[in-house]
């Protein structure tokens, strides 16, 4: 049987598939700062399923020869969190600086400080900010709306 596997590890026609679908999803969450038009992205959602498609491939392309080689589930979940975890605390962290520029700039009516430990509390954690805890309930992650991706990633890796 032969090796289908390219010789780097590297698939170049995916990584630039899921780069394009990564823009279009980001145009499709821009597109109300950007434009007016309510099609800028026609069917731009399709592109946030391509690219779970192509990233499932991806990391389980990635992984398949460590965890047949006996890496065990604690391994796999700490070096997934440590991949996805400083970029997505570095939002956090920006969040936190907008909140700090609001109170400052409105006082602290601006939230009420339930919300903000209940939110930061959840957020930490990479846990949805349940509604009646969160600086706005109408988002899962108020201070990082595409973490629900991330979320049900880690939690279909799990």
């Amino acid at each position: 049987m032969t090796n289908t596997k390219p010789n780097d590890g590297q698939f170049y026609a995916l990584h630039l598939l899921r780069g394009i679908a990564a823009i279009l999803v980001m145009l499709l969450h821009l597109h109300g700062y950007l434009t007016d038009e309510p099609n800028f992205v026609p069917s731009g959602h399709l592109a946030v399923d391509l690219f779970f498609v192509l990233s499932g491939f991806v990391i389980a392309y990635s992984y398949d020869d460590k965890l047949k080689s006996g890496m065990v589930f604690k391994q796999f979940a700490a070096v997934r969190l440590i991949r996805l975890f400083p970029l997505y605390a570095l939002s956090i962290a920006i969040a936190l600086l907008i909140v700090a520029i609001t109170v400052a700039e409105k006082g602290w009516g601006a939230y009420s400080r339930l919300d903000l430990l209940g939110t930061f509390l959840c957020s930490s954690l990479f846990l949805p900010t349940p509604p009646p805890l969160s600086t706005f309930p109408e988002i899962l992650f108020p201070w990082n709306g595409p973490a629900w991706s991330l979320f049900f990633e880690l939690l279909i890796n799990f």
